[in-house]
């Protein structure tokens, strides 16, 4: 069994918030307080640093049978309809976070709430 980790972030402060442990329940008052929690993935990137929801990531998709390929930048969600962490822009589902896409070619280079800018 693996712990469920999260990482906060506080509007009103517009920072991370690491100043103590969050315990929380079903309609937690954390929400309405600001702050906005992201679920760690489990998964790590090509560098080692853990992803998380929100991350955004710079990755390789292959395009044919050639091996040509791009280099594209997602955001982490989480994929209802799946069940599964995915990478995605508005909410478009291209490709699923597992252990070997990860290891091979995901590196993450900022998050939603500090480097929107990335996803433009």
């Amino acid at each position: 069994m693996r712990p469920i980790i999260f990482r906060v972030w506080d509007e009103k402060r517009n920072c991370w918030d690491t100043s103590h442990n969050f315990y929380f329940y079903a309609n937690s008052p954390l929400i309405s307080q600001g702050r906005i929690l992201q679920q760690y993935t489990g998964l790590k990137d090509k560098n080692g640093k853990e992803i998380y929801e929100g991350d955004i990531v710079r990755y390789v998709e292959k395009m044919d049978c050639h091996g040509d390929s791009q280099v594209l930048t997602a955001t982490v969600i989480y994929d209802n309809d799946y069940g599964a962490w995915g990478l995605g822009k508005e909410e478009i589902h291209n490709y699923f976070l597992d252990f070997t896409v990860v290891k091979n070619t995901v590196e993450v280079i900022g998050n939603i709430f500090e480097n929107k800018d990335l996803l433009k």
